[in-house]
């Protein structure tokens, strides 16, 4: 697909905001450069996610396209450089690893170097590089680092302080949004082996299996702490669930991506079991219990040591 370029208005704005940086700041080429290509990256997102025919996207841009934005940056995408022998045994592999016509894999091996997987999670990144290699590719993840979102927030900051000051827009959509830390999402004792085993503890053939397996998987996808989990609202879960947004301290929101396995163990939970335990009460909170409340930590750190003995794992986990 063709990446749109950033449209006149937006690239007249954004040089009107480079010059007024550099005369009040005196900041290097290099940081202008730097923060050019930032916002013209997410003209250029804001321009291929709303389809926009007009120019001027960037300016009226809501605090739902920041976040939105900002989920974007933390997926993964897949390069294919090179095959040292693309033989029939190769094409037969990338064809089965993406399930394509053996012809079209010919020609997407053709066709490299050809970026073959997009808008992934770190771990799907990952499944298909490793797959790729072992067919005896060259496979290069590209992904964004935690420093450079950081510094796009920061950018995007910026220039719609100056935007409220050139009275160009009434507010500052990024104010009070905090890029999310990634922290550590289950405990350290446990062993990778120890997570997968915990996480596929849950019967998913029962209404609390389901409601189990989702706080275990987001806990697991988002490093929440147990009691943001536990208070974790609707309100917090954007409208397509591909991120979560926690108010934290000070008023400070943090944007959380949810990776796929998440998603669908959400999907599942919400669409099959909230129902049940919720009855003709009424409530926020995400995850419920047996009577249709809210989850307490105690509650939360009873059902993790339970999965653990299911799941074999002799250790009692504990806050």
């Amino acid at each position: 697909m063709k990446v749109p370029k950033a449209k006149g208005d937006d690239q007249a704005v954004i040089k009107e905001f480079l010059d007024a940086v550099w005369s009040a700041s005196g900041l290097r080429e290099n940081t202008l450069l730097a923060y050019r290509r930032d916002l013209q990256d997410f003209s250029r997102w804001l321009i291929e996610h709303k389809r926009a025919k007009d120019s001027g996207v960037i300016k009226t841009a809501s605090r739902a396209d920041v976040l939105r934005y900002l989920a974007h940056l933390s997926y993964s995408t897949v390069r294919l450089l090179g095959f040292d022998n693309a033989d029939i045994d190769v094409t037969k592999a990338v064809a089965e690893i993406f399930q394509l016509e053996f012809n079209k894999a010919e020609k997407l091996i053709e066709s490299v170097p050809i970026v073959v997987a997009a808008v992934l999670s770190t771990e799907e990144a990952d499944k298909i590089s490793q797959r790729l290699e072992k067919a005896g590719g060259s496979v290069k993840i590209e992904r964004v680092t935690a420093r450079t979102q950081a510094r796009r927030l920061s950018v995007l900051r910026r220039f719609f302080d100056y935007l409220v000051v050139q009275q160009l827009r009434a507010d500052n959509p990024t104010q009070g949004i905090e890029f999310p830390k990634f922290g550590s999402p289950l405990p350290d004792i446990l062993s990778e082996a120890d997570v997968i085993s915990l996480l596929e503890a849950p019967d998913i053939g029962t209404t609390l299996g389901l409601r189990d397996r989702a706080i275990l998987e987001t806990l697991y996808a988002t490093g929440l702490r147990v009691s943001e989990l536990v208070n974790l609202s609707m309100s917090e879960l954007s409208q397509d669930r591909e991120v979560v947004q926690i108010m934290g301290k000070g008023g400070r929101e943090r944007v959380v991506p949810l990776g796929n396995d998440a998603l669908h163990a959400l999907d599942e939970y919400l669409n099959y079991a909230r129902f049940k335990l919720v009855g003709n009460k009424t409530s926020k909170a995400v995850f419920l219990t047996q009577r249709g409340g809210a989850m307490t930590r105690q509650a939360f750190w009873h059902m993790l040591n339970k999965y653990a003995v299911i799941a074999g794992i002799g250790k009692k986990i504990s806050p």
